[in-house]
């Protein structure tokens, strides 16, 4: 109970160094969501904390009367209990089974409850065909059929998975609910491909905490929940995170800043150099000829059918530069497009060419193709390509003359663009498959048949996610018993209140109590008593208590508060001194 208490405080205190980086509630909210929190409770600690924000502002009395108003009709004091809802929760379990023929695999829920939904995480060879089935009381669920996979199927997610490394040392065994969120944080990282280092330990309940590289908002939330659950432990806790992603960079250009171009006219040798960089003064008004590049996948094709840049090791990925844009009446007999294929697994650069053979020439290449803007096509093996390569294209326009008489040069050329184009083999991976399982009849089972039936083929099945519904309590929020009367005392002297005559809890939580006050009246609140006093008089002004039982919060009537001067000044005749003594005014 007390580390929920403390894993709370610690998600509390995010929100407000988050507030204090500029960020919104709404962001904030949605980082929790994302991360993994349920959505209503990332919903309740955003309401409970934007509330507080809401009253400490100053706001104007007709919006407090409002307020008022409004608690008043909604907030009638009437004894309320537990209620029980229900609500669906989502696990992943792991399997981390390999088959290559037909099982049947006993499936456990680890989580008990109404099963709502089963999605299958793995992977699957190319060939063949692989069905999965989930059966309960002689009824089968289709789950997935790699045969569906080339359709685009909803939920299933074909993607080429790249080489990171990402070590974590730790020298202390975690609990469960400590590799939670640091797997969550590790695969949050991977997901970003950010590189940084972090640094944990916890010695004699000092903690330290060390960062290389740029978290985003969603991972320091985690690595902050980590220290703060990993603080109650009892023992010295050391853990370390050094993740590490190749930096892939499109090949360079072609062409430098100045090029030496060498060719024998009239059996002699001139060099011509050209400064490839158009040169750009202060003058205005100057026209610069431009080339601007449009390298996408060639789309309404037979090859790539859905334009991602993923294709089997027996297909192709075609790419076109043909919606290239061009800022003057070009002369496409004088165009070429380079094409160069880096092969991120062999860190090689292959280099081809189409169109022009004096553009081509120029930058010591033979055209393969003859038109520009024909369409380049990525094979495995062709041109180097292995799994995993960078297509980049570059557009030229060359001109030139060599001839002693009247020689000129005029070349313009775009800029580098690059795209993805990656083959797989062998097999490939599907993520959250669940062809007739995404929405089950609320299955009343604890454990399962998975079907398994393979034909010429191989499977890795990963883990299986699912959604069950449960139960839970919701909590209810305290209770106003009567309503604040207005109140009158003089200065100087002070006005106690007990605010649990006024405050009720149902369930018998602890109450927190806070109010709302603008004016010079000194308001105390110790141990659910209220002291109000001011050394000075005060015109009428108005307040109310707060009483909050750290997840709902109720909120009282406005009232009045006036604060007197000391009545007359016969209490300053030195016959009443007595008097004054003996009813206990001094």
């Amino acid at each position: 109970m007390k580390q929920n208490r403390e894993y709370k405080k610690s998600l509390n205190k995010y929100i407000k160094e988050s507030l204090s980086k500029g960020y919104s509630l709404e962001a904030v909210k949605k980082a929790f969501i994302k991360h993994g929190y349920e959505p209503d409770f990332a919903d309740s600690l955003i309401k409970e904390y934007k509330l507080k924000r809401v009253l400490i502002r100053a706001v104007p009395l007709f919006l407090i009367l409002l307020l008022s108003i409004s608690i008043i009709l909604f907030l009638k004091p009437n004894i309320t209990t537990l209620v029980v809802k229900t609500k669906d929760y989502s696990f992943t379990e792991n399997i981390g089974l390999t088959f290559n023929e037909s099982a049947d695999y006993e499936w456990n829920l680890e989580n008990k409850g109404l099963l709502k939904s089963v999605k299958l995480n793995g992977e699957v060879k190319t060939n063949g065909t692989v069905k999965i089935y989930l059966e309960h009381e002689n009824q089968k669920y289709l789950v997935f059929d790699n045969k569906k996979l080339e359709g685009g199927l909803g939920d299933v997610t074909v993607f080429a998975v790249k080489e990171v490394k990402i070590e974590v040392k730790s020298e202390s065994n975690l609990t469960e609910e400590e590799q939670i969120i640091l797997d969550n944080l590790i695969s949050d990282i991977n997901k970003t491909r950010k590189n940084v280092e972090i640094e944990i330990e916890i010695e004699e309940s000092e903690v330290k905490k060390e960062i290389k590289g740029n978290l985003s908002d969603g991972q320091q939330l985690l690595v902050d929940t980590l220290i703060s659950i990993l603080a109650n432990r009892n023992e010295d806790v050391k853990i370390k995170i050094e993740s590490e992603f190749e930096e892939i960079e499109a090949p360079e250009g072609i062409i430098n800043e100045t090029i030496n171009i060498t060719e024998p006219i009239n059996g002699t040798n001139i060099t011509i150099p050209i400064n490839i960089t158009p040169a750009i003064n202060e003058t205005e008004n100057i026209s610069i000829n431009k080339i601007e590049i449009i390298l996408d996948y060639k789309k309404d094709s037979a090859y790539d059918k859905d334009d991602n840049g993923i294709e089997n090791i027996d297909g192709a990925i075609d790419f076109t530069v043909e919606d290239t844009e061009f800022n003057w009446e070009v002369n496409e007999e004088n165009l070429c497009t380079a094409w160069n294929t880096y092969s991120v697994d062999n860190g090689e650069n292959t280099l081809v060419c189409y169109g022009s053979s004096k553009c081509c020439n120029f930058v010591n290449l033979l055209p393969t193709r003859s038109g520009w803007d024909e369409t380049f096509y990525a094979t495995y093996g062709a041109y180097g390509a292995a799994l995993n390569n960078i297509v980049s294209a570059q557009v030229l326009y060359v001109d030139y003359n060599l001839s002693l008489d009247d020689p000129f040069a005029e070349v313009h050329y775009s800029d580098w663009k690059n795209l993805t184009a990656k083959f797989y083999q062998g097999f490939i991976r599907f993520e959250n498959a669940c062809i007739e399982t995404c929405i089950l009849p609320s299955l009343n089972a604890t454990n399962y048949k998975i079907i398994i039936e393979i034909n010429d083929s191989g499977l890795i099945l990963d883990s299986v996610t699912y959604e069950v519904l449960g139960y839970e309590t919701t909590n209810s929020p305290p209770i106003l018993l009567k309503n604040f009367t207005n109140i009158s005392f003089f200065k100087d002297e002070s006005y106690t209140i007990n605010l649990s005559e006024y405050f009720y809890d149902s369930e018998n939580d602890t109450l927190f109590f806070d109010f709302y006050n603008r004016s010079e009246v000194n308001v105390a609140i110790i141990n659910g008593t209220a002291i109000l006093s001011s050394d000075k008089p005060v015109d009428s002004t108005y307040m109310f208590f707060i009483a909050n039982d750290s997840k709902d919060t109720t909120i009282s009537n406005i009232f009045e508060i006036e604060v007197k001067k000391q009545q007359g000044k016969i209490f300053d005749f030195p016959g009443l001194k007595s008097l004054r003594k003996l009813i206990g005014l001094e």
